[in-house]
């Protein structure tokens, strides 16, 4: 086929609503309850290690041990308190969930969004599904008040 035809461009680049949408994209994505718990625990078992460390610093400086000594055993004690394998254990149980959840056909994209999967209370969907099967199931409902409608 061939023709001709006039256009009238309104906006370009980032005006556009591809342009607006590759903009969201420089951002990054809002951290979710499950990495807000990740930090404030790794904040948590930092403020207690500083805090046993400086202990036993005291304590062993008390004890008349030499200073060096004691700032020595100290600092030992907190590499072996700081928890070097917490994210490859985080890690290995989230990417564990994502096995389990890919045997019933699920895709998981962000590791982190199988912890917020399990602590949600709500769900919400759209049509997503209907045009592999062609149709929506509702398994169960619950009203405002959590009871089952119709009951």
């Amino acid at each position: 086929m061939s023709g001709s035809a006039r256009a009238l461009v309104i906006r370009t680049g980032k005006a556009t609503e591809f342009g607006k949408v590759s903009e969201r994209l420089r951002f990054r994505p809002q951290e979710t309850d499950f990495e807000r718990g990740i930090r404030q625990f790794g904040y948590f078992l930092m403020e207690v290690t500083l805090v046993l460390v400086v202990a036993i610093f005291a304590i062993n400086v008390y004890l008349a041990r030499p200073v060096l000594d004691a700032f020595l055993f100290s600092l030992a004690l907190a590499v072996g308190l700081t928890p070097q394998l917490l994210p490859a254990i985080i890690s290995i149980n989230l990417a564990h969930g994502a096995k389990r959840m890919a045997q019933s056909r699920v895709i998981v994209k962000r590791l982190a969004s199988i912890e917020n999967f399990g602590s949600m209370n709500v769900i919400c969907s759209d049509k997503t599904g209907t045009l592999t099967e062609g149709s929506v199931h509702v398994q169960s409902a619950l009203d405002v008040a959590g009871a089952v409608p119709g009951r």
